[in-house]
């Protein structure tokens, strides 16, 4: 990181589970998300992954939420999303994160897929520092805990900065 300061990670989620969110954005386009207002969530229904979108509706305690499949690729019915959002159990909670996090981690994983193309065996970290956001990807089956790569895959790091999210530096990381 370019500066010295506290490090607050702000999100974490699985390589797979950006995967999903990818395919669901896609699937979801013509809604035209306000994505740095929303939350995202990657449930796993059944064997299926499925992304919920939902934005609190300011001055109101009303949610908007969209929601897909992504494999097949398709748009949750009104039923199907309400039976993700009222019953908690009926799908495995698989990943949560803030929708301003995924256009860094977005960023990051365009450098990430140059050296290694798949994300399956990752876990992403969005990491703000001063005037910095570093995404790091780091072996998903690691020791908690674990400094550096810490695990049989390699580790990863791409700082930007954090107006503009132009990057200034990648490399891997031990």
């Amino acid at each position: 990181m370019s500066k010295t300061g506290p490090v607050k990670v702000l999100d974490t989620m699985q390589g797979t589970s950006y995967v999903a969110v990818e395919s669901a954005l896609r699937t979801l386009e013509r809604w035209r998300l306000d994505l740095p207002s929303s939350s995202i969530t990657v449930l796993r229904d059944k064997e299926t992954p499925v992304v919920i979108v939902e934005r609190m509706i300011p001055g109101t305690s009303a949610a908007e939420r969209h929601g897909a499949r992504v494999d097949p690729a398709v748009e949750l019915t009104a039923a199907e999303m309400n039976r993700l959002t009222s019953a908690p159990d009926s799908a495995k909670l698989e990943d949560k994160i803030q929708g301003s996090s995924f256009p860094p981690i977005r960023v990051a994983v365009e450098v990430f897929r140059k050296k290694i193309p798949d994300l399956s065996g990752h876990q992403i970290t969005l990491m703000s520092e001063a005037d910095s956001q570093v995404v790091s990807f780091t072996d998903k089956d690691a020791a908690p805990g674990a400094r550096g790569g810490g695990g049989r895959r390699l580790g990863f790091e791409v700082e930007m900065n954090t107006r503009d999210l132009a990057v200034r530096r990648s490399n891997f990381i031990r």
